[in-house]
């Protein structure tokens, strides 16, 4: 049963080893996913923009934020700060809302860079993002108004691309710092307090593939350029794929490879399980039947007896079973061979009468005698035997 329960060990292993091969061996296809990611190595990621900060704020300390603006400012309260939240869509609370206000207004600068907003944060604003996606064939211009800048004009092409604008914000408090190729607002500052919070509405433009594919890196610096020296907190919160600390499941099918593996240990336990659940034989020991021993132990003790020479002692014994037995099975009680009745006996016991008067007489004829012979024994106990084989 082992040997058959390693040969499918041995087929599941070589299965495993071939789709590891297969998985590693193949090539990986392009992950498009708009993670915004810091991390991250994939187009849409920003891996780039995050090691290329610090050569941006070279004497200010970068920071990564995986809570929440509300949890974070209550540990923070002293130092002035830049908070930058780069993500898809800005989807936050009324608590953390007030709380960019708040730290805005203490004189700390807040640039938001995403696609989309909620409701709540949109009539906090005041502003009205673009209902519908306006693209001209994947083509996103960002024009700084800014005469100062070395290159203020910017064009990034893919069909991914899409290019969000700013329908509707007061004038009045809003401050245009870039527009689209129709000159719709997409990079605007509004000041708060002692602060100003930046919106920009394009965020792919910090991604991997913009800073690195489209070469127009430079359009992120002048965008950084607005904010103070001070302390740079980069969100890692507000993010689309950000993983759930309380879901190490959530985590693993965000991976791909970890993922392919997880599908690999269900397979292999599903598997497992169908080979082991087989109804196995179950090990059935060995009962030896217990060992009759009675015949050696007679015989031992016949060989005792015939050893030693004391005939008489034997015929004595056998004599007292004889009478024990006839007593016991045939209710012959205090059978005396002298004057024993032996048509009665033979009648009962089923046995020829001969044979019952030569064990009585045969008795009679040794029972003073001292020395027993061996044949006078061996004649007496082969009437005995005689007996016990014909009795009924």
């Amino acid at each position: 049963m082992a040997k058959k329960n390693y040969k499918y060990y041995f087929i599941l292993l070589v299965l495993l080893i071939i789709l590891a091969a297969v998985e590693y061996i193949k090539p990986k296809p392009i992950d498009w996913r708009e993670t915004y990611d810091y991390s991250h190595k994939i187009p849409f990621g920003t891996f780039v923009f995050r090691n290329t900060i610090p050569f941006i704020f070279p004497d200010n300390e970068i920071e990564e934020n995986n809570k929440t603006i509300y949890e974070y400012s209550k540990k923070n309260k002293n130092k002035l700060k830049n908070y930058i939240f780069i993500t898809e869509h800005f989807d936050i609370g009324k608590i953390d809302i007030n709380t960019i206000f708040n730290i805005t207004q203490k004189g700390n600068n807040v640039l938001i860079a995403v696609q989309s907003f909620n409701d709540s944060l949109l009539s906090r604003l005041k502003i009205k993002d673009s209902d519908k996606i306006y693209s001209t064939e994947g083509e996103v211009t960002v024009n700084f108004t800014n005469n100062n800048f070395k290159e203020n004009k910017f064009t990034f092409k893919h069909k991914y691309y899409q290019n969000n604008f700013l329908s509707s914000f007061d004038t009045a408090s809003y401050t245009i710092l870039a527009v689209d190729n129709e000159d719709r607002a997409i990079f605007v500052r509004k000041k708060i307090g002692n602060g100003y919070i930046y919106i920009f509405t394009n965020p792919k433009i910090f991604t991997n593939f913009s800073m690195v594919t489209q070469k127009n890196s430079q359009a992120v610096y002048n965008i950084l350029s607005y904010l103070p020296n001070y302390d740079i907190v980069l969100d890692d919160y507000y993010k689309p794929y950000k993983t759930d600390n309380s879901s190490i499941f959530k985590y693993i099918y965000q991976n791909e490879s970890l993922r392919f593996s997880y599908y690999i240990l269900l397979a292999s336990l599903f598997l497992f399980i169908i080979f082991k659940a087989k109804r196995e034989q179950r090990y059935i020991p060995i009962i030896l039947p217990y060992k009759n021993t009675t015949i050696t132990f007679a015989n031992t003790l016949g060989r005792l007896y015939l050893k030693s020479k004391n005939n008489k002692d034997i015929i004595i014994k056998k004599v007292k079973y004889f009478k024990e037995h006839l007593n016991s099975k045939y209710y012959l009680n205090n059978t005396d061979f002298e004057n024993s009745d032996y048509s009665k006996m033979a009648e009962k016991t089923g046995v020829d009468i001969e044979n019952i008067k030569a064990i009585c007489i045969g008795y009679k004829n040794i029972e003073n005698v001292t020395n027993i012979t061996d044949e006078q024994l061996f004649t007496f106990n082969k009437n005995i035997e005689k007996f016990y084989k014909n009795k009924k």
